[in-house]
């Protein structure tokens, strides 16, 4: 028995008409109508429409499916069809567990994707997501992986993730000297900005802080931040909002 068998089968049953035509107890009923009309429409039926197509035509078989047999030139071959559509109920009745089972997985992993992006930083979150540029699919189709191993895999991607070089600030200790009017020479320590030339975030710090707050040191060639809690507390949340990454630890 093989899928040709059925399909025409299916054709055979469509024939009789829709049940629109007020043939339902001839050909399939409104339920199944959909199904069957498609695959009769088909050239060729594929192997995974064999399952449903027993499923709905057992329901038959105390009633339309002589019919069927006897006009497809198959009555000779009731026993085995019979058989065959017995058969591959039980295997759709099976297949229907796993689906489950599986749709239960990816559940899962969606589950398993929410809490790994809460665990991301606040700032990597409203910046960028790693994960996405990557373009990895952190729905992970459970028939390329099953659960643990996608959620290895997502871990993985997160450890191994690193901000693009253009976005890191680094930062590192110096001593500012400068002289007044009256030529007293002054020593202070301020915080120099280590980054690739970024207009858009010299800028906003410009712009929103000012000097002293920041200026440019002409001997390191840096932009500086006044070693002030308040300062640097601004300087961060403008740093946030340019995209950019840095260690916290170093500007508390």
């Amino acid at each position: 028995m093989n899928t040709d068998t059925i399909h025409r089968m299916i054709r055979v049953f469509t024939g009789y008409g829709s049940p629109d035509l007020g043939k339902d107890d001839i050909g399939p009923n409104k339920a199944d109508w959909p199904f069957f009309n498609t695959v009769a429409h088909q050239d060729v039926m594929n192997d995974f429409q064999l399952l449903e197509a027993a499923e709905r035509f057992h329901k038959y078989r105390n009633s339309q499916l002589p019919s069927i047999l006897t006009d497809a030139g198959l009555i000779s071959k009731t026993t085995q069809v019979e058989k065959f559509l017995f058969t591959m109920k039980e295997k759709g009745e099976v297949a229907k567990v796993e689906y489950d089972r599986l749709q239960d997985t990816i559940n899962e992993n969606h589950r398993l994707r929410s809490i790994l992006r809460a665990s991301l930083s606040k700032r990597m979150l409203e910046r960028q997501n790693p994960l996405d540029d990557m373009g990895i699919d952190l729905c992970m189709d459970v028939y390329e992986c099953e659960r643990d191993e996608a959620v290895s895999l997502i871990e993985q991607f997160v450890a191994d993730w690193r901000p693009p070089a253009s976005s890191i600030v680094s930062f590192s200790n110096v001593d500012d000297s400068w002289t007044n009017r009256w030529g007293k020479e002054f020593t202070s320590k301020r915080i120099a900005l280590d980054h690739t030339y970024n207009p858009d975030l010299n800028n906003a710090l410009k712009n929103t802080l000012g000097f002293p707050a920041i200026k440019y040191d002409g001997k390191t060639k840096k932009w500086t931040l006044q070693d002030d809690a308040d300062v640097l507390a601004r300087a961060k949340d403008i740093m946030l909002e340019q995209n950019m990454f840095f260690n916290e630890v170093s500007l508390n």
